[in-house]
Parts: structure tokens; sequence; C-alpha cells
């Protein structure tokens, strides 16, 4: 099992979750790391992980010292949200493909939607509300499993969409990101990949 916790800088008394337990599928983590900053980061990755007693995952306390070591590029953070191309807790590399055979491509993009203040929420929406708001997006979904890549590919296209609308429509400086070089198959790195000797990449669309 795993030991991890959420870093010591997290207020972890004011995480907000979007989950559904029973389905083992996370929407949305929302991750208050400041007081007294104003500007909220997205991280977009490929799949839940799933989380220790303690409350954390690997992957999520791994992106969340990124960001902590790289306060001159984020200096006014208060919060750090996680959307996922893929709402369920992705155990291990079958997880995905199996979900997709066993409960078919709406359940596993999020698109059968989450119950959020009595109404049906599709995982879609929810990704592009998070991007409207963030102030800084950062791509950190990984490479796909074979069996998913053409649904994968399709879902990034979708996302990417989104944020070009965003950027359009807002008076704010709205940023994406990857960190490091891109992957051998021209992904961004996973969250799980990341180094602190990788730089921070703004990503041109």
């Amino acid at each position: 099992m795993q030991k991890t916790s959420y870093p010591n800088f997290v207020r972890r008394k004011h995480i907000d979750k979007v989950i559904n337990f029973k389905e083992e599928r996370v929407f949305k983590l929302s991750i208050p790391i400041s007081k007294k900053g104003k500007e909220s980061i997205l991280i977009i990755s490929r799949a839940p992980k799933p989380c220790s007693d303690q409350g954390g995952s690997k992957m999520i306390s791994r992106a969340l010292k990124y960001i902590n070591d790289n306060k001159e590029s984020f200096k006014n953070i208060y919060k750090v949200c996680f959307v996922y191309i893929f709402p369920i807790l992705e155990y291990d590399s079958h997880t995905l493909e199996n979900v997709l055979k066993e409960k078919g491509e709406k359940f596993l993009t999020g698109e059968d939607g989450i119950n959020i203040d009595g109404g049906k929420v599709e995982n879609s929406q929810i990704i592009s509300e998070e991007i409207k708001a963030s102030d800084y997006i950062i791509f950190a979904w990984g490479e796909p499993p074979k069996a998913l890549s053409e649904l994968y590919n399709v879902k990034i296209e979708e996302i990417l969409k989104n944020f070009k609308l965003a950027k359009m429509n807002t008076n704010n400086v709205k940023k994406a990101y990857i960190v490091g070089d891109l992957t051998k198959k021209g992904y961004a790195k996973h969250c799980l990949s990341w180094s602190s000797k990788y730089e921070l990449v703004e990503y041109e669309l």
C-alpha cells in the first residue's frame, strides 16, 4: 500500500474533491497551497492514481512538489487543480482498457456525467470550466495505452480546442505549459515523469 501523504504546504482541510467513490472515479481535485495567492494552476493528466490512507498519491505529490520548487515561475498561486482525460482510478497499465471493454467509452471518459448539485455534469464540461477558470494550465497526460490511442488523441484535441477558445475569450493572460520535452511519441510528459531538473516550457498552439 502507498504511504504517500500530501506535502506539508498543502492546506489539507480545504481540499475540494469531485468524486464518485462507488464507481472509483475522480473528476476533479482542487488543492489549496497558500492563503496569500490569487491565481490558480490546472494540471490535466491521463487518469487519477489511487490514494493512500494519508490522502495523497505519488502522482499528486510529485506534481505539487514541482510547482512548489518553481515558485519563481508561479509567484501568486493559491491552488492547484487536477482534472483527467479518463476519470477512472488507474491501478495498473491495463485498468483503462479493461474499463472500456467492461463499461464502455462514456463511462471511461466520464461523459455519462457525475451528479453535482442535483444535476449531471460531464467530464468534458468540468475540464472546460476549469480551463476557463485557471490562470495557468499544464498539460501532463503522458502517452496512451496502445488500445486507446485513437480515443485518447480525440480527447486531447478537444482539450486543446477548449484552451484556444478560452484564451481568445478572456482579458487575462492564460498560458499553457509542459514539463520538459515532449515524449518520443509527441505527448506531454506525465506527472510521474516530472523531475526537478526539467524546465517548465510554454506550450505554443
